[in-house]
């Protein structure tokens, strides 16, 4: 009997060891903070309106490239974003798609495709300020996908989007307009389209 109380106690102390070897591990980042000027900064919510709340439509003639249709439409609750994209590539109905994420949540979430209820990448998204934000993209096999940076215009009428690839080159520059209504819902053999179309 006396053995195996002396067991469970050693049992004990080493187990109570190892969590505090684990946490004595973690501790020092944060640790390091603790008498520095310099503190980290928390992400709280920023002082204005998001300005990417709204409607948003491809401007073709200063994008690099570009599908038939793109209308983006943003709304914002808290520090929720809900993003939609109704594209099209080929003549026809646009395609729906969406996601919503929370800002600076390390949480990869689903961007669904709404045709066939399924996600076709993962993403997160990070908000730098009122007029920056940053989409990391998964792929689905869990491989990295890119970042998509987007920049507001001071005047908050137009916002410019660069996706890079994962091995850092560019592979788009699109503007977009804010609108009050979208120019095209159906895609029509006339709408002009680049590379987005092969």
């Amino acid at each position: 009997m006396k053995r195996a109380v002396i067991c469970v106690l050693v049992g004990m102390v080493l187990g109570a060891g190892a969590v505090m070897t684990a946490q004595s591990e973690l501790m020092p980042f944060r640790e390091k903070y603790r008498n520095s000027k310099f503190q980290p900064i928390p992400h709280v919510p920023f002082k204005g309106p998001d300005p990417f709340v709204g409607k948003w439509e491809i401007d073709k003639e200063k994008s690099s490239s570009y599908p038939r249709i793109e209308n983006i439409e943003i709304k914002v609750a808290g520090d929720i974003q809900d993003y939609k994209n109704d594209i099209a590539n080929v003549p026809g109905p646009t395609r729906h798609q969406g996601y919503e994420t929370r800002w600076n949540e390390m949480l990869w979430v689903p961007y669904m495709r709404d045709n066939v209820g399924e996600p076709f990448l993962w993403v997160m998204t990070v908000q730098g300020d009122d007029r920056t934000h940053y989409r990391f993209v998964r792929n689905l096999d869990g491989s990295f996908g890119g970042i998509m940076l987007r920049r507001m215009a001071a005047d908050g009428r137009s916002y410019v989007s660069i996706g890079i690839n994962p091995d850092g080159k560019t592979q788009y520059t699109r503007y977009y307009n804010k609108v009050d209504g979208f120019s095209h819902t159906v895609s029509t053999e006339d709408l002009p389209c680049k590379d987005s179309c092969k």
